[in-house]
């Protein structure tokens, strides 16, 4: 039984382009994409960023009075034929493209489609705050409209530079 469930399972996956995903926001996401009407418009935000100290100039030296400071690098794959990307932080998008703003005030921010590191798109967040950061990225690919928000990804900024992975609201 279990076999013949995993087979119809894997089956499945081949079949359909879009990966099965259990979180409340995928699901959220996909079905902003179908009232967009394309899914090529879905901006899929890295599970990883990256913690660094604010640093400056050739040699990387540390900037006097901001050791205690940390900047996030949030990435993800190019849209075709995109002309704009925006970041929500901390934001509750609703359905389609709109936002409410959470708890916390929600800040948007513009991210031309030139600012790339190693190819890809990057969203650079100079002093992020310390704890729980949640993150949506939308893209722009006809003048003055705007794809439907990325699944949510929440990464938790400590004192540690280096690799920091999503968690699930529940896991933080």
């Amino acid at each position: 039984m279990l076999q013949t469930l995993l087979l119809s399972w894997l089956a499945l996956m081949a079949i359909t382009s879009t990966p099965l995903t259990r979180t409340t926001a995928g699901v959220a996401a996909a079905a902003a994409a179908a009232d967009y009407g394309d899914d090529s418009a879905i901006v899929h935000l890295d599970v990883s960023a990256r913690v660094k100290q604010h640093r400056r100039g050739a040699e990387g030296n540390l900037v006097e009075g901001e050791e205690h400071m940390r900047k996030l690098l949030l990435q993800w794959d190019a849209v075709d034929g995109a002309l704009g990307y925006e970041v929500c932080h901390n934001c509750q998008p609703t359905t389609g493209s709109e936002v409410k703003n959470g708890e916390l005030q929600g800040i948007i921010t513009p991210v031309p489609v030139d600012q790339t590191k190693a190819g890809r798109p990057v969203f650079i967040f100079p002093n992020a705050p310390l704890g729980k950061n949640t993150f949506h990225v939308r893209v722009s690919t006809k003048k003055n409209e705007w794809g439907p928000w990325s699944a949510q990804r929440t990464f938790n900024v400590d004192e540690e530079v280096g690799t920091i992975h999503h968690h699930e609201d529940d896991e933080l």
